[in-house]
């Protein structure tokens, strides 16, 4: 399977014309199309954050430090 990013003009009539890199042998191929409405921004998700200063000087994250047992 190849993804290949395109853009295709529809008409009136709802007829749309694919281009496809010249590589691509002649032959029948199931297409997926996908429709993406161009005119809604990309919502942007905005988080909080809040400074808890620097570190603490011995602080480690060690797996076996924040787990009982060795196996999880």
């Amino acid at each position: 399977m190849k993804t290949i990013p395109t853009r295709v003009t529809v008409d009136e009539n709802g007829a749309g014309v694919i281009r496809l890199p010249a590589d691509t042998p002649p032959g029948e191929y199931d297409v997926v199309v996908m429709i993406e409405d161009s005119s809604q921004k990309p919502t942007r998700l905005v988080l909080a954050s809040h400074d808890l200063g620097p570190w603490p000087e011995a602080f480690t994250a060690r797996r076996e430090e924040i787990y009982d047992e060795p196996s999880r």
